[in-house]
């Protein structure tokens, strides 16, 4: 009847999670242990979080000075009003689409391991039954919505 999807998406090269400890992000990351895949590799290191969180910082108030300067009226911009439905539908697909993949992995291991070995995953059984997967697409995920708040700035009017 139905299936779960599980993409094979690892984080790391042994699949198993990057960081064990907060130290790790900042002291003694594990640049060696970074996938294959040169796009999620990039995507997990510190660094490019760092930058992207800063851009996003920076990149706001920017965006805010331009509305103001050009009069640019969201209201009167039939292609920024589609964009933004498009963006919406996109994340309301994807949202769905983690919560239907997800859940069932999460789900099951409860019922077969209990809510300690679930919610803590001391032997890594969770993160290994496809889990891993799906939380590094909802993390890779996270940089994308960036983009709402760059829609609520534009949507702005005074």
């Amino acid at each position: 009847m139905f299936s779960i999807w599980n993409p094979s998406l690892p984080e790391s090269i042994d699949g198993k999670p990057l960081a064990q400890n907060v130290s790790d992000l900042f002291f003694t990351f594990p640049y060696h242990r970074l996938p294959e895949n040169s796009f999620v590799a990039t995507m997990m290191k510190p660094e490019t979080v760092l930058c992207l969180i800063a851009f996003y910082i920076f990149s706001k108030p920017a965006l805010a000075a331009w509305v103001k300067r050009s009069g640019f009226d969201s209201t009167k911009s039939p292609v920024f009003r589609t964009a933004v439905g498009l963006h919406n539908l996109f994340l309301a697909v994807y949202s769905a689409m983690s919560t239907v993949y997800s859940w069932p992995i999460v789900l099951s291991h409860l019922s077969k391991y209990g809510a300690f070995e679930t919610y803590c995953d001391p032997h890594k059984t969770l993160w290994n039954s496809g889990f891993g997967t799906w939380a590094t697409i909802f993390y890779i995920s996270k940089y994308y919505e960036f983009v709402d708040t760059w829609v609520l700035v534009l949507k702005v009017r005074d």
